[in-house]
């Protein structure tokens, strides 16, 4: 319930525990049966704060630079706004206005303004993180709750104040005399307003930098993962789950997986098939001891190393791909009858029996003899290191329960999964397939929350790119118009058009300079907190931070380029009969 831990939990429903652990048989002795209550997480919820708390906190780092560049951007605004409205507010307070009304002007313009872009905000956060709960496959609620809409609002409401203080502010610095002498809009703005305007784009460039290198880390790191060598051919298999009812011995689920793999294999595309125990890249690692020839050898070679093992069936290692190194792999003969043998893998042969795995015997006397080595695969997941491995025959442990299924086939498997149904149904009407996938989605699993950063950093990153370029787009044109009589006056007096562009681009590049210096530590920083979501490659990878640099230096040229088309098209004699 509300507001009790796990661990009072456990204290209050434990004495109810031990008395219905002991109906039935008699009193127990709780130092000989010891029978504890405990309590284990939700299954695909436990593991979100291990799994996402770390990628949350950064993503939500990332969220701060963009917001910092909007931010920044509605800060050039207001700065280009109240510049430009400076003789309508020289007008209204010539005309007698008080400090208070212009104050309620401004208030409702911003509130106006705040409420429409908090309002298709909200919408959009509820529908957003709908989709991003579809995207990532996690089954909680991820829905704005009210403590979201009130932060909002309070947001909302900061917003509005400082929008509509922010230009009051300025309007208390008009020298009416001064702004109403002036019979055009054009006047030029004074050096500390353009460096300010200069200083706040290059804040926009460090931030973008800073996001672009980010989002080439993730996505160079998501190439790396589905890059991987997986020791199989997994893009032509297909892998589902059967679990059959009714079969009570080993020798009835014997004779049903024949004739299922045999039909199977009578599906036109399909090359051949086989079972497993344990589904490859489903996350789950079966590790244990291991003795070889009666002794344990992991105290003398390998302490520390745990050997995974699982049950395949027969031609498991060509259905998945897997080369055979020595020896063979696991055939039909290896039944229940026979004498027990396993498959070990390359690196179980060269940390254990360098000098030879074939003929030992693993597991208690008599133990099972080692018939053949195959290269190492991935196991439960892409990102892991190669695990010394044993395979051992299905058909000698047991076959009831859950089995897995994997199909290779010569073209699209998807394609044949209603074909496949039908075999199945043939055999058993109730039997459904369960998770059918390609292995190589099922693999894809295995790293979801860095695909998922990637993307969201990727569209972070590309958001960052639109802001800076409207910014830069939006300031140096602002400052082209504000200049027209400027520019007709240089280019009257013998200023060619070249040099006219070139002022414009060199301003842009300056500002990217600036911004580029800044940015250099800051991207090194975020960076640095991306180390461990990284595969692949280092945090200061050099590739990522010349991808991030020329874009960032292309968004910027790019932004300005038409701004100083525009200038150098100004008609001398049209700019002078302007002012």
């Amino acid at each position: 319930s509300s507001g009790v831990s796990p661990d009072q939990a456990q204290q209050l429903a434990q004495p109810a525990f031990w008395q219905a652990a002991q109906e039935g048989v008699g009193r127990l002795d709780p130092k000989q049966w010891p029978a504890h209550l405990g309590f284990e997480e939700i299954k695909g919820i436990g593991s979100y704060a291990t799994d996402y708390e770390k990628p949350v906190e950064i993503m939500m780092g990332l969220v701060g630079l963009v917001l910092l560049i909007a931010c920044t951007n509605v800060a050039l605004i207001i700065l280009a706004r109240n510049s430009a409205r400076t003789r309508e507010f020289a007008v209204r307070m010539a005309s007698g206005a008080s400090s208070v009304r212009l104050f309620r002007q401004l208030l409702l313009e911003s509130s106006l303004l705040v409420v429409a872009g908090a309002g298709f905000g909200w919408g959009l956060a509820v529908e957003g993180t709908r989709i991003l709960a579809a995207w990532a496959n996690i089954d909680s609620g991820l829905a704005p709750d009210l403590r979201v809409l009130l932060f909002t609002l309070v947001i909302g409401v900061a917003a509005t104040m400082a929008f509509g203080l922010a230009p009051l502010w300025s309007t208390r610095q008009i020298e009416v005399e001064q702004a109403l002498r002036s019979a055009s809009q054009t006047a030029s703005q004074s050096r500390s307003k353009i460096r300010s305007g200069n200083l706040a784009i290059a804040f926009q460039v460090a931030m973008c930098l800073s996001l672009l290198v980010a989002s080439s880390l993730t996505v160079r790191t998501l190439l790396n993962y589905e890059h991987i060598d997986l020791g199989m051919r997994a893009n032509n298999l297909f892998v589902f789950d059967v679990a059959p009812q009714g079969l009570s011995s080993n020798a009835q689920a014997f004779r049903f997986y024949e004739r299922l793999l045999a039909r199977l294999t009578e599906v036109p595309g399909v090359q051949s098939a086989s079972l497993v125990r344990t589904r490859p890249g489903s996350g789950w690692e079966h590790t244990s001891g291991i003795t070889v020839d009666g002794v344990d050898i992991r105290h003398d070679v390998a302490p520390h190393t745990s050997v995974y093992h699982n049950s395949v069936g027969p031609e498991f290692f060509r259905t998945m791909g897997i080369p055979i190194l020595q020896g063979r792999g696991i055939t039909e003969a290896d039944s229940s009858e026979s004498h027990q043998v396993a498959v070990v893998s390359e690196s179980f042969a060269n940390t254990f029996l360098r000098n030879g795995a074939l003929g030992h015997r693993l597991g208690d006397r008599p133990g099972a003899e080692i018939v053949g080595v195959v290269k190492d695969s991935r196991v439960a997941r892409a990102r892991e290191t190669d695990l010394p491995a044993v395979y051992y025959p299905l058909y000698q442990t047991d076959l009831l329960g859950q089995i897995t299924v994997e199909v290779r086939s010569s073209g699209n498997p998807v394609a044949l999964l209603p074909v496949m149904r039908r075999a199945v149904h043939d055999l058993d009407p109730n039997l459904p397939l369960q998770d059918p996938m390609t292995e190589a989605t099922q693999f894809a699993e295995t790293y979801v929350t860095p695909r998922l950063f990637a993307r969201l950093a990727l569209g972070f990153g590309l958001l960052a790119i639109l802001l800076v370029a409207t910014g830069l787009y939006g300031t140096l044109s602002y400052r082209v118009q504000r200049r027209t009589n400027e520019i007709g006056v240089r280019m009257a007096l013998g200023a060619p058009r070249a040099s006219v562009l070139t002022m414009v681009v060199r301003e842009s590049v300056l500002i990217f300079l600036i911004g580029f210096s800044a940015g250099l530590p800051l991207a090194w920083a975020v960076a640095a907190l991306l180390r461990a979501q990284l595969y692949g490659l280092s945090y200061l990878d050099p590739i990522s931070f010349l991808v991030a640099t020329a874009v960032t230096l292309s968004v910027s040229l790019g932004a300005s380029f038409l701004p100083a088309r525009r200038a150098a098209k100004v008609d001398p004699m049209v700019a002078l009969r302007y002012e």
